[in-house]
């Protein structure tokens, strides 16, 4: 299991930029080492993502942001559904 990443501001020259725990560089650089911060901090809030209640189960998981409301069994159990069962109109003989 891994754990939220790492980060950490170094100077760059006369500049200031955000590097990974593996040492890459992962921002741009910046003149002020407040504004390299603040990108640093970001970067880690961006990585921890939201704790929110599934829309199916009500059950609460780290989700990877706005598009991901469902958590992973849910999605597997709609995922092997028939098409009919997620969009009755299909059972109808299609959308009118």
């Amino acid at each position: 299991m891994t754990g939220t990443p790492t980060y950490e501001v170094r100077r760059v020259g006369q500049s200031y930029a955000v590097f990974n725990g593996n040492g890459l560089r992962v921002s741009g650089f910046y003149h002020s080492e407040d504004r390299a911060t603040t990108r640093l901090e970001k970067l880690v809030q961006n990585a921890a993502g939201d704790v929110r209640p599934c829309i199916t189960c009500r059950v609460k998981f780290k989700s990877q942001g706005a598009h991901n409301r469902m958590c992973d069994p849910c999605r597997k159990r709609s995922m092997d559904l028939p098409p009919e069962a997620l969009f009755p109109s299909f059972a109808q003989g299609g959308a009118r």
